[in-house]
């Protein structure tokens, strides 16, 4: 079955039809830069994209969109052991710490990569979210419903994976280089993943030099992860005609470059030449942590609620002893007493068995209420956020939430920042603690870090929890003081 694939491309939308066998039967680009002005109304463009496919004979229908590595940003976060479910709100909270954008305002999914010491890491791509709504609209008026969006540095691997027999890092890390003219995307693969992605521009003087620093770069961060190894095999895809960049590769990789491309028998006669990375979202996709979904990503898996199922079988249970009840009156009336006594028998045996069971009730509700924690992780930044003063003044490098044993309180958040002057420093504690944190001043000291911010400084910042109420104290009293005044009153054995 052909899909529809959409490239929201710098210089243009590419549009293609591909099978999952990578099969092309319609191929276009519609170069503009249109599409990036919100000058224009999302109606107006999709209607100008609308007449160019009429134009160039391509048809819509449901579709895939593929970001360009450039429209994105992708991180490499390390997060402490946590079960699976729980992974979506750390990776979130994580996110939202290192992020100028509030986190309601991203699209945010992410992928498993094995981590390079304790805990879990992932590799996040996330973009503005009104600006892929706005990606959506415009190809809605041109006729498409795109039901999935994804990232080129994905879509290069899987096309290498199938035509060049790249194995995506499962037995040595692998580099896919893909280009288009003077743009060049870098993506690493590692142990089966993913694990880094850059994008860079080619200059007219000098323009392999970014190149040079890209790979270093990636090969830098690489060994961060994994260390003591080395990248020997390198797959180039897009642009054929750039020697100096083959050469560059070539003589890096000590001729382990594979040049991969679609077999003419796929391309239909069509020029698929920088096409690559469509083709490639076609394909399908086995493992899971190769899927990424900017439109439908990873979600908190909620715990089933079982309390409903057990009011409906408690009310069957009880509709049932009262229909059996009504059926002995009707059919033995003379052995009233008889049943009536049978049913407060069988009444109480219920009532003993419910008690027997409260306990455990308890117990489990106990467990549940300790394993979800009492304060939301995003709900705690944002409070905290909001006393927090804009980067003109100081900025945080670290961040991190640790929930605490205390019965005052709730959170506290520990890190390190760096600040303009040491006033700075003073105002955000002060305006903390009169915004109910309880501020436990550090010393600051100077560093040449950052010129602009020579200021470092730590924080430890209490999230206090409600005070108790008077009203509530003073009923907890009065309940003592009547159990003492029964206790005294009861007669002495």
């Amino acid at each position: 079955m052909s899909q529809k694939i959409i490239e929201w491309s710098i210089d243009g939308i590419r549009v293609i039809e591909a099978d999952a066998s990578g099969r092309v039967a319609q191929c276009g680009f519609w170069e503009t830069f249109e599409h990036h002005d919100t000058s224009f109304t999302s109606q107006e463009i999709g209607q100008k994209l609308k007449d160019w496919m009429t134009s160039a004979g391509i048809s819509s229908g449901s579709a895939i969109l593929v970001l360009p590595r450039e429209a994105v940003v992708v991180r490499q976060l390390q997060l402490p052991n946590a079960p699976e479910e729980e992974i979506p709100d750390l990776v979130k909270f994580q996110s939202a710490a290192k992020s100028s954008l509030a986190i309601d305002d991203l699209s945010l999914d992410y992928l498993r990569v094995e981590s390079g010491g304790e805990g879990l890491a992932v590799l996040t791509a996330s973009i503005d979210r009104k600006r892929l709504q706005r990606m959506q609209q415009i190809a809605s008026a041109a006729g498409f419903e795109v039901q999935h969006a994804t990232i080129t540095s994905l879509t290069a691997g899987q096309f290498a994976k199938t035509f060049g027999g790249a194995s995506l890092g499962a037995d040595q890390p692998e580099i896919i280089v893909f280009q288009r003219q003077s743009l060049v995307e870098l993506s690493i693969y590692d142990r089966g993943a993913l694990v880094f992605s850059h994008s860079l521009v080619l200059p007219e003087e000098n323009r392999l030099k970014p190149l040079e620093s890209g790979l270093s770069r990636l090969t830098v961060s690489l060994n961060q992860t994994h260390p003591n190894v080395k990248v020997n095999r390198c797959y180039l895809l897009g642009t054929t005609a750039d020697a100096d960049v083959r050469g560059l590769l070539e003589k890096r990789f000590q001729d382990h470059v594979t040049h991969v491309q679609l077999p003419e028998s796929l391309a239909g006669g069509h020029d698929t030449v920088t096409f690559e990375t469509l083709i490639g979202a076609a394909l399908p996709v086995a493992q899971a942590n190769l899927k990424l979904d900017l439109l439908n990503p990873r979600k908190k898996i909620e715990k089933p609620d079982r309390k409903k199922w057990y009011w409906i079988g408690g009310s069957t249970a009880a509709a049932l002893l009262l229909a059996l009840t009504f059926g002995i009156f009707l059919s033995k009336k003379g052995a009233l007493e008889q049943s009536i006594e049978a049913l407060n028998s069988s009444i109480a045996e219920i009532d003993k068995d419910l008690n027997a069971g409260k306990p455990q009730d308890q117990a489990f509700n106990s467990i549940e209420v300790w394993m979800q924690g009492q304060k939301n992780p995003i709900v705690a930044w944002n409070e905290l956020r909001r006393h927090m003063p804009g980067t003109e003044k100081l900025y945080m490098s670290e961040l991190r939430l640790q929930p605490v044993s205390d019965k005052e309180v709730e959170a506290r958040f520990t890190g390190v920042g760096f600040a303009k002057e040491r006033n700075d420093v003073d105002d955000l504690y002060q305006k903390l603690a009169e915004n109910g944190f309880r501020v436990t001043p550090q010393a600051t000291s100077n560093t040449t870090r950052d010129p602009d911010y020579p200021v470092r400084f730590e924080i430890n910042i209490d999230v206090l929890r409600p005070a108790t109420s008077p009203k509530t104290s003073v009923e907890k009293k009065t309940r003592s003081t009547a159990a003492a005044v029964t206790s005294e009153s009861s007669p002495q054995s």
